[in-house]
């Protein structure tokens, strides 16, 4: 590849990004399927949105998340769920996510504190190891209560 194509291939700069290996931890699916699924009104959303045992749980649809307009569409669709719920119960899964940016972290945490401010839990998961390198370098796996799978991170609800 010469300079000019490797220099296109690169995410924008100002961007801290981390690619997943090619390589994926299997992921066990739920042996119970969702009760309820919320499908969001807009045909645009870059999540899927799924309720089960009071949990909501929220998928990226989208591999690479460095965009600041889909950060923050994302950013505002996670907001409206967290306001629609007295206490909210909020998983968010990475199990399709490749690239992450620093906006994306950014956005983690200010979910976080909503959640928390209105006394609700809020739990992250199937996180690859690389991104999870992310998380301990920023000190964020202090933060947020982060759990291998989906599966175990359901369950931590209690």
């Amino acid at each position: 590849m010469n300079q000019k194509a490797a220099a296109l291939a690169r995410p924008p700069l100002g961007f801290y990004s981390v690619r997943f290996s090619e390589l994926r931890r299997p992921v066990l699916a739920s042996a119970s399927p969702p009760t309820e699924t919320a499908v969001m009104a807009d045909a645009e959303s870059r999540l899927r949105i799924s309720t089960e045992s009071g949990v909501t749980q929220v998928e990226f649809i989208d591999r690479n998340i460095l965009d600041e307009a889909n950060i923050q569409a994302i950013g505002d669709e996670i907001g409206a769920i967290i306001e629609a719920e007295a206490e909210p119960r909020l998983l968010i899964s990475f199990r399709n996510v490749d690239h992450l940016s620093s906006a994306a972290l950014g956005t983690l945490i200010t979910i976080n504190n909503r959640v928390r401010d209105k006394g609700g839990q809020l739990r992250l998961a199937d996180i690859d190891a690389q991104i999870y390198e992310v998380f301990v370098i920023t000190r964020l796996n202090k933060l947020f209560e982060i759990h291998e799978t989906t599966e175990k991170a359901t369950e931590s609800f209690g």
